[in-house]
């Protein structure tokens, strides 16, 4: 435990150093704790191990972190402490989204997306945006358990790829309407009528009707 509290004290002296000096904190961060993690899993002191991942998922938060963290709780002890460290981790993801950090959306949708919660990764996206990649990825799995909520997810990506008004946009909104129908397939409901009404809406652009006509819509 001392020799854990002395190597702790060295570490967080060296990072404030580096952050004073302009180094990146996240890559000082594995630098300086990779070393230390190893040595301390060669000496089956998992504990410790995962405690040092945990800082280095705070002072690094990615999806690698993130599951080399996982990993190393669930090695240290029953699935309880991983709950908590879970907790604790997700709590820090949030966090860092609702400041606007560089790439914090990304990741907090990702490690929710990979820890199944489609759900919580959809609601993420909806309050801080994601990439139009990662958003696809979480419609997907939503569609997979629930067409109705899928429905809801893939309408508005519809609306923003025709607003873009050119090539590119009608297209990926007439392959997405193809992924809709099969939805409303799903749930019973009317995709004729839908798309009958959305055709009406946009009836003026002419390009966009020629794409739904070349996907047989």
């Amino acid at each position: 435990a001392a020799r854990f509290a002395a190597d702790l004290a060295v570490l967080d002296r060296d990072l404030a150093a580096g952050a004073r000096n302009g180094t990146p904190t996240g890559r000082r961060a594995h630098q300086l704790i990779e070393p230390l993690i190893g040595a301390y899993q060669q000496l089956g002191q998992t504990t410790e191990a995962s405690a040092l991942h945990e800082r280095l998922f705070a002072a690094a938060p990615t999806p690698a972190t993130y599951d080399a963290l996982r990993a190393a709780a669930k090695r240290a002890s029953p699935a309880v402490q991983w709950q908590q460290v879970r907790q604790r981790a997700l709590g820090l993801l949030h966090q860092l989204a609702r400041a606007g950090g560089p790439g914090a959306a990304e990741t907090l949708v990702t490690v929710l997306l990979a820890e199944g919660e489609v759900a919580e990764a959809w609601e993420a996206i909806r309050r801080h945006g994601c990439s139009a990649s990662l958003r696809l990825a979480v419609a997907e799995r939503y569609a997979e358990t629930s067409p109705a909520n899928g429905i809801d997810v893939y309408r508005p990506m519809i609306d923003e790829a025709i607003a873009e008004c050119n090539h590119q946009g009608y297209a990926r909104a007439a392959a997405l309407l193809g992924t809709l129908q099969g939805l409303y397939a799903r749930t019973g409901n009317d995709f004729d009528r839908e798309l009958a009404t959305l055709k009406r809406v946009h009836h003026r652009k002419r390009n966009f009707i020629a794409e739904l006509n070349r996907h047989g819509l």
